[in-house]
């Protein structure tokens, strides 16, 4: 491996997430092909091992040119087990989610709430607030091929619905990225914001030339207090909802990411975010 900082240890290399990579499994003819392109990337890569086939997995601290490693020292073999230890024999993972129907309430503004205080209040959301705090202090145009950046008009006020990416700097096509988020009707009915937050995209959208809709791909984040009660469930819920809507339309997710522990214990309170 190429380390910047020689003094990690063995189990900061292999095991601490700081320090994860993308991993790719490729056939051995391919490995001249891989070098080339990252030497055009200018991005480094690294040949870590090799698939045995005697059923176990071993992780050899050091190099192919060094002595038969000592598989009694733990920092020469820091692992050596049997692959059907890791994959084969651990318990499957079960949860147990429960429905949890909210206590749903009408709308009660305070009393002596006055027109001027309310739109204050409002205005003071980051989704409905001007995003300038955001979007003037940051270089707008890195790479010279955003075509269509945060601020839009010749006031340039902020925010665009679209982001678009232009391929390279002589062609006219290229990349357009929008955004769906509904975290406050996802509250009331997840069911409901995730499909929103499906058609809130895709509306954002709109304002880009797209080749087919078919084209178009997402990227799931999902944000989520899923180990609190009835939290689990919703959060099923969502995604049964959103992949459904998906289906209907003809557009899918290919990548994403998740936060699923978004809670945290503030004195005798647990403060969930949506």
């Amino acid at each position: 491996l190429q380390l910047g900082d020689p003094t990690l240890s063995v189990l900061e290399i292999w095991g601490a997430e700081y320090q994860e990579s993308n991993a790719l499994l490729l056939r051995p003819d391919d490995a001249d092909f891989l070098r080339s392109v990252c030497r055009r990337e200018r991005s480094p890569v690294d040949f870590v091992g090799k698939i045995t086939g005697d059923g176990r997995i071993v992780l050899v601290n050091g190099s192919e040119a060094d002595p038969k490693p000592d598989h009694s020292d733990r920092n020469s073999v820091p692992v050596d087990l049997e692959l059907e230890w890791v994959l084969g024999k651990m318990p499957r993972k079960e949860f147990v989610l429960n429905r949890i129907s909210p206590e749903l309430r009408p709308l009660a503004l305070p009393e002596g709430l006055t027109v001027r205080q309310a739109l204050e209040r409002v205005l003071r959301l980051p989704s409905v607030a001007s995003k300038r705090y955001l979007t003037n202090k940051v270089d707008r145009s890195v790479t010279g091929l955003v075509a269509q950046q945060q601020c839009v008009g010749p006031l340039h006020t902020p925010l665009a619905d679209v982001a678009v990416v232009a391929l390279s700097y002589t062609d006219t096509v290229g990349g357009a990225t929008a955004i769906g988020e509904q975290p406050i009707k996802g509250l009331l009915n997840p069911v409901a914001g995730a499909r929103m937050a499906v058609g809130e995209a895709l509306t954002n959208l709109v304002f880009a030339l797209i080749t087919d809709l078919r084209d178009v791909k997402c990227s799931g984040n999902w944000m989520w207090a899923a180990k609190l009660p009835g939290e689990g469930a919703a959060l099923y819920d969502a995604c049964v909802a959103m992949c459904d809507v998906m289906a209907q339309l003809g557009i899918a997710v290919d990548g994403g990411k998740d936060s699923l522990s978004m809670a945290a214990r503030v004195g005798s309170e647990t403060v969930k975010a949506p």
